[in-house]
């Protein structure tokens, strides 16, 4: 993003220092002229990737609030989670088959982290399904993992919850081939579902 007219940009809830990745999908844009009497006419422009610097267009701007729901996903270049993340982004639900070449060519980690919220007491059935590896905590205590490099692997584990929010993280890495990574729950009674973002509270940024 570059402006002209004097324009105090933020991006995600962070000030804009870029060029910097970000994931597909909506991200929070906050933008103020804080001299309009001495900035005269704003101008937001961007430069999409590949392709040259213009003025964002009205088609990919949206009047509404970002994701307050959902977990918040870090990705990583190579498969060890290490160093800063290339982007990070809260994802709404934990349901994805990226095409190639998204997030970009080659290997990549990520990793999901915030809450998730029980409605009642009782034993919750967790599925997680991905296409490479993973693996996955609650409340800080390993359920699962799935080291098949190239493949399909199935975490399932029944965890007894009590009504409330507990921790959960994901880890994820694909190596090639197929990218898919999915997130299903049974609460006490109800069916194996998709968890919903209602049930999905977001760890803070790092």
């Amino acid at each position: 993003f570059q402006s002209e007219g004097g324009l105090q940009i933020e991006v995600d809830g962070r000030p804009w220092v870029g060029p910097r990745v970000l994931g597909k999908g909506l991200h929070g844009l906050h933008v103020i002229q804080e001299h309009p009497e001495q900035g005269g006419v704003a101008r937001l422009l961007w430069r999409p990737p590949g392709a040259s610097l213009e003025p964002v267009p009205m088609d990919v701007l949206f009047a509404v609030s970002p994701w307050n729901h959902g977990l918040l996903g870090s990705y990583f270049r190579g498969d060890r989670w290490q160093g800063k993340p290339v982007f990070q982004q809260v994802d709404p639900v934990v349901l994805f088959a990226w095409p190639d070449p998204e997030p970009w060519p080659g290997p990549f980690s990520a990793r999901f982290e915030g809450q998730i919220e029980a409605p009642v007491d009782g034993m919750y059935l967790f599925s997680v399904n991905a296409d490479d590896w993973l693996r996955v905590w609650i409340d800080g205590r390993l359920i699962g993992e799935g080291t098949n490099p190239v493949g399909v692997n199935i975490v399932e584990a029944n965890v007894p919850l009590t009504a409330g929010r507990h921790t959960i993280r994901i880890d994820y890495y694909q190596e090639g081939g197929g990218k898919a990574l999915e997130l299903w729950w049974a609460p006490p009674g109800q069916p194996k579902q998709v968890v919903p973002p209602s049930a999905l509270y977001p760890a803070a940024r790092y």
